[in-house]
Parts: structure tokens; C-alpha cells; sequence
């Protein structure tokens, strides 16, 4: 299934390369374009996080081009960058746990603290949408058209940072996609989205309101040592989701 993902971006990423002069891009009276557009934006994002409760908002820039089929139909695809970015500091949350030492050890019953100090998150993708849209609306300039279709996105980066105030633990940086401080990952590289957008535009400008929704969980599990997988809420988080909310200028 990776590979099949991998073969799929290439082959619509090559769908840029395809000579553009051989769609018309005719304009007319009412909408302003007939034939092919082209469209760039930028959005404000909410990446949920369940398994943690919290909400991080990020930014996104986006290119993309549509084709018109039959009437009223489209077929759109383009490439996007997507970044988040979250950071929360003075928690002061404290929990007591019980260590593992030596079962020699004269203290393997004493129980232990941390405080939660600061965390942080950034999170990189980068994204090739492939949807079907139908123009529900086109009238002096104004056009409102729905989209639905899926985005293959292909991650950069996802960073997680603890800072501990503890004699047991120590302060955690740790990168999903970084082999070399990891023991083991089964972290995704290239993953799918559901994708349910509204364009609402009027003659050369566009707003959009879209809900995108992964297939499956980033990963399971990430260990950076032979007896544990990272604590601090890095196993099985559940299926990501976000809403994107922004503006474009289409040509």
C-alpha cells in the first residue's frame, strides 16, 4: 500500500506538467472563466488532536487547477504545504509513578514524581488533492461549487517536545521520521485523506471551507529505547482530522 501511494503522488504530481495550452481558458460574462483555472490560497488550519485534547492551529499554502468536464463538473489536483505548530508552557503538571529498579534494589517500592514543564509540537505535510467538483452556482461573477475527493500527503516532519522538572526523567526532543536517536518507528511517510471542501467565489476571488480526515493513525508505535516505546502520549494517536478555512485569488 505505501508504494501504490508513492507511484500514485508521482503520477499526479506529473498532471502539472501537462501542456495547459491544450485546455482552452476561455472567459466569459458571468463567471469569468470557462475552461481551465488556476487558484492559489492560504488557509488557516485546526489539526484535532483527540488522544491529547488539544486543538493546534496551523497555516497552509496551496496551488491548484481545475479542469472543466461535461457542464458543470470538475476535476481539480495541485500541491500544498501544510504547517503546524503548537507550544504550551508552565504546565506544572505533576505525576507520581512507581520506577523500575532492580528487583535487588532496597527502594523498588518507593514511588517517584515528575512536573510537565513545557511541550511542544510541529507537524509538516506536504499534500496532492485529486477531487471531483460540481458548480452548484454560477451567476453574474458568483459561483459556489462543492468538492469531494481524497489528498495523498506526504510527511516531512512531526516533532514532539517535553520538558521535565524530575530526577527520573529526562527532557524528550524526538522526530518520528529521524532514524538515527529511534530504535524503531512505524510511522507513515505517505498516508490519504478524505477531503470535503465549499468554494464560494466571486469573479477572481475565492473563499473555502474544507474538513480533510487521515485514512488511518500516523502511527502505532515509536521506541527510542529496547524495553519501551516513548511515553508522554507518543503511542497510538487517534485517526488526526482538521478544518481549513481560507482565501484565494484564482488566474
Amino acid at each position: 500500500m505505501k508504494y501504490n501511494m508513492k507511484y500514485y503522488l508521482i503520477i499526479t504530481l506529473g498532471l502539472l506538467t501537462v501542456p495547459l495550452s491544450a485546455y482552452p481558458q476561455k472567459q466569459n460574462k458571468e463567471s469569468g472563466f470557462n475552461g481551465i483555472t488556476h487558484g492559489v490560497s492560504a488557509s488557516i488550519l485546526q489539526l484535532n488532536l483527540m488522544d491529547e485534547g488539544d486543538n493546534v492551529i496551523g497555516l497552509n499554502a496551496n496551488y491548484v487547477f481545475s479542469i472543466p468536464i461535461k457542464t458543470r463538473f470538475l476535476i481539480r489536483t495541485g500541491i500544498g504545504y501544510s504547517h503546524f505548530w503548537d507550544q504550551q508552557k508552565n504546565i506544572n503538571q505533576t505525576i507520581q509513578f512507581h520506577p523500575e529498579y532492580d528487583s535487588e534494589s532496597s527502594i523498588e517500592n518507593e514511588t517517584d514524581s515528575y512536573t510537565l514543564k513545557e511541550k511542544s509540537l510541529e507537524y509538516n505535510y506536504i499534500s496532492v488533492p485529486a477531487n471531483l467538483g460540481f458548480k452548484l452556482f454560477d451567476k453574474s461573477g458568483f459561483t459556489v461549487t462543492p468538492y469531494v475527493g481524497i489528498l495523498v500527503k506526504y510527511n516531512l516532519s512531526y516533532i514532539k517536545k517535553f520538558k521535565y522538572d524530575s530526577y527520573s526523567y529526562y527532557d524528550l526532543f524526538i522526530n518520528i521520521y529521524d532514524d538515527k536517536p529511534l530504535i524503531g518507528s512505524d510511522a507513515k511517510k505517505f498516508m490519504l485523506q478524505y477531503d470535503l471542501e465549499l468554494e464560494i467565489g466571486y469573479k477572481l476571488f475565492y473563499g473555502i471551507i474544507s474538513y480533510e480526515k487521515d485514512f488511518s493513525r500516523l502511527y502505532n508505535t515509536v521506541y527510542y529505547s529496547k524495553k519501551f516505546a516513548s511515553a508522554s502520549g507518543l503511542n497510538k494517536p487517534d485517526i488526526m482530522s482538521n478544518w481549513r478555512l481560507g482565501l484565494g485569488f484564482r488566474f
